[in-house]
């Protein structure tokens, strides 16, 4: 099996971050177009980005506001049975360093390489979103 494993340092809060990755409202902000989930164990969540593109994953672990493993039960055949995981670990009181991981794939095919870019440019997405948010709640 192959993974995907990316770090990435963000300024903000663990509860922040934690947020971003399983609130269905702030996936929708830098992932997903329509997310529907809570954050439980065995619990389903719904990544839409198309009708096409119409997934589904459940929830392996959670220990909030620290990680956060989804297996995707619904995807296309290279994305089936994957696991994202997602650990926040804390530099300092406002600095995190988010360990994203994407495993179990079968093969280091284009779509691999693909995904492997794809994920790195979400994840700027997500630092962009928890950082404006930060910076913005420090100034109020």
């Amino acid at each position: 099996m192959y993974h995907i494993l990316h770090d990435i340092e963000i300024h903000g809060f663990r509860d922040e971050i934690f947020a971003a990755i399983t609130k269905p409202e702030l996936l929708n902000k830098w992932w997903t177009v329509k997310a529907e989930g809570r954050p439980e164990v065995n619990a389903e969540y719904r990544f839409y980005f198309s009708d096409e593109y119409d997934w589904k994953a459940k929830i392996l672990e959670v220990h909030p506001p620290a990680s956060v493993s989804y297996q995707m039960t619904s995807a296309d055949n290279d994305w089936t049975n994957s696991i994202l995981s997602f650990e926040i670990i804390e530099i300092d009181h406002l600095r995190q360093n988010l360990r994203f991981e994407h495993r179990n794939w079968r093969s280091v095919n284009d779509h691999f390489r693909k995904t492997s870019y794809c994920w790195a440019l979400y994840l700027n997405a997500m630092k962009k979103l928890v950082e404006k948010s930060f910076h913005e709640a420090q100034q109020s």
